[in-house]
């Protein structure tokens, strides 16, 4: 091998290494997202069964869920709740718009039987493509 293809060899793997070490340093400081994670208050927003939650390094920060209405395309949304010490920002509101792009991906009509997302779907008209009125 040549000393000019060593070189090019050792550079490499040197940009591989220093890249490897900024992902590590994003991810320490929780700002590497996986494909199809969003991270709010801390916490990881990923699909869990008929829902999402969002976990933290202590635990559950916030969830939302939801039923499948057997024999139709539509979900009962059943249950929003945040933890007290993260209330009064957009976590629900978050969890709540992330259920609705689902709905609108897998082409689901929303229920919102929870009192939080029913006042959402009436004050905002950004939830009437998937609300089953």
């Amino acid at each position: 091998m040549s000393n000019g293809a060593k070189n090019s060899v050792q550079e490499t793997k040197e940009m591989l290494e220093s890249t490897k070490e900024g992902f590590q340093d994003l991810e320490s400081a929780g700002l590497a997202e996986d494909a199809g994670e969003e991270t709010i208050a801390g916490g990881k927003l990923v699909k869990e069964g008929n829902g999402f939650v969002i976990r933290g390094e202590h635990g559950l920060i916030g969830e939302i869920t939801y039923s499948v209405r057997p024999g139709t395309d539509t979900w009962m949304l059943d249950h929003t709740y945040v933890t007290p010490e993260y209330r009064g920002g957009d976590i629900a509101k978050r969890m709540l718009d992330r259920v609705a792009e689902e709905a609108r991906q897998e082409a689901k009509k929303i229920i919102p039987l929870c009192s939080y997302a029913r006042i959402q779907f009436e004050r905002n008209p950004g939830y009437h493509d998937v609300w089953q009125q």
